[in-house]
């Protein structure tokens, strides 16, 4: 929703990935990548 919004509007986004890290290094790296490609499905 908000990656769509601000697309619409013409204004450049950035994704930070941080906090909320997963006891398994495993599940943050699936978590970080689902975020990136959730961003890039509205590009």
């Amino acid at each position: 929703m908000v990656v769509s919004a601000v697309r619409g509007a013409g204004i450049p986004l950035v994704v930070t990935l941080a906090g909320g890290y997963a006891t398994r290094v495993e599940d943050t790296v699936d978590i970080h990548v689902a975020t990136i490609e959730e961003a890039g499905r509205t590009a």
